[in-house]
């Protein structure tokens, strides 16, 4: 029988035992001090740190949350507050509402598209995207009725856009032209030039629209409305567009 044997083979015992890390060692004497020998006055001490990274916890979480608030009312979304009665009945006084401002980065307006608009513009120019708002600018919503390249005539109680009247279900009243504001100067019917659009309020006897101060440049637009939010009651997305062309 042969009795030979290859030793290395064989694990040697020191190779099994796993040497204590230092960092394990000097845990192990802190909690040893912490448990049998802190004082009450290192106690105290202690527990005055927990708490203090505690209130730094919530302070960052709070300051984060803050932040990304911020940066979704300047960019995304942006509430915003009817005022009067300019678009009976679509929307009513004292309704707020929450308007989409990334649409028109992507895209222009659209005619049916409600749009929230600086009329008296603040001094910056990208006073819009701003988290707060400005209390020297003054904004107007009104409903997108002709963009850049349409010719909007107002006779006969009616708007037609390119020689086609325009069925508007949504309006209250009848839309009759109105006397331009002092520096406004246009004649129907009224090619809408690039860049602009024609608004009009859905109350066509009690709006401040296009008709009195001209046609509104898109870069001042703010955002579209896509729904009401305030009161709870009445909460609703607005609708799409719901006009059509009707016979001259």
């Amino acid at each position: 029988m042969n009795n030979e044997y290859n030793d290395e083979l064989i694990p040697k015992p020191e190779e099994n035992i796993q040497p204590a890390k230092e960092d394990d060692f000097l845990a192990d004497v802190e909690n040893e001090f912490r448990n049998k020998k802190m004082g009450p006055k290192h106690a105290k001490q202690l527990k005055k740190k927990t708490l203090l990274r505690e209130i730094l916890g919530w302070v960052q979480a709070i300051a984060i949350a803050i932040i990304v608030a911020m940066l979704i009312n300047a960019f995304v979304f942006e509430r915003a507050f009817v005022v009067g009665h300019s678009m009976n009945p679509t929307l009513q006084n004292g309704e707020s509402l929450f308007e989409y401002k990334l649409g028109y980065l992507f895209g222009e307006p659209k005619r049916g598209d409600i749009v929230v608009f600086e009329y008296q513009k603040a001094k910056g120019k990208w006073d819009k995207w701003l988290p707060f708002y400005d209390p020297s600018e003054q904004d107007y919503i009104k409903r997108v009725i002709a963009v850049g390249g349409e010719t909007i005539d107002i006779k006969e109680n009616f708007v037609f856009i390119n020689g086609q009247k325009l069925n508007e279900p949504y309006i209250q009243g009848i839309t009759v032209q109105l006397t331009q504001e002092s520096g406004v100067n246009f004649t129907y019917p009224y090619t809408v030039q690039k860049g602009e659009v024609f608004v009009l309020g859905d109350n066509r006897q009690e709006s401040k629209d296009s008709r009195v101060i001209g046609p509104v440049k898109i870069d001042t637009i703010r955002g579209r409305a896509v729904g009401v939010i305030v009161p709870l009651d009445k909460i609703r997305l607005l609708p799409d567009n719901s006009w059509s062309f009707g016979q001259q």
